[in-house]
Parts: structure tokens; C-alpha cells; sequence
């Protein structure tokens, strides 16, 4: 069987990776308030005690 890079993921795990590489893209001073929010978001998704 041929090697298979691809990992199966639940659909909250792939938000919460889109969110932590969404929340690169704001790295100047100005944004951010964004990038900590989107981080927070990505925590969110990552805790099971979070909102559902």
C-alpha cells in the first residue's frame, strides 16, 4: 500500500488549526488584538469545556 500523508482529522480540529494559521497573518503592532482573539477562538474550539 502506497504511503499516505494524509491525517484524518475531526472537523473541529481543522477550524481550530485554519484559526491558529489565520491568526499568523496578524503579526503588526496595529493587529494584533486580532491575532490574540483568533488564538483565543482556537483555544476555545480545543477545550472540551468550551461553548458547544
Amino acid at each position: 500500500m502506497a504511503k499516505s500523508y494524509f491525517r484524518p482529522m475531526e472537523p473541529k480540529q481543522i477550524f481550530q488549526l485554519l484559526l491558529e494559521e489565520f491568526a499568523k497573518c496578524f503579526n503588526a503592532a496595529d493587529h494584533l488584538y486580532k491575532q490574540n482573539e483568533l488564538i483565543i477562538l482556537a483555544g476555545i474550539l480545543g477545550n472540551d469545556t468550551g461553548i458547544k
